[in-house]
């Protein structure tokens, strides 16, 4: 995974961050961890649901394995 801030400021404005998915995997821990409710909490569900529509439904994990040998019931206690 690549992750790249566009702009520098002193002071806090928006910001773009590009993030260069480069696996299944990465797609896949991505998605579990902006799908998961303390995250959703923290981020706000429109952020959330904004990551998870870019990357796609088809990275959502409903049991097993999400990613590099993290099981779904794990990740999500």
């Amino acid at each position: 995974m690549k992750v790249r801030k566009t702009s520098k400021k002193a002071k806090f404005n928006s910001f773009d961050i590009t993030i260069t998915v480069e696996s299944e995997a990465e797609a896949k821990a991505l998605y579990a961890i902006f799908n998961h409710a303390p995250n959703r909490r923290l981020i706000g569900s429109q952020g959330a649901e904004g990551v998870k529509s870019t990357l796609g439904k088809e990275y959502y994990v409903p049991y097993g394995e999400i990613a590099n040998q993290v099981e779904y019931v794990e990740f999500y206690k």
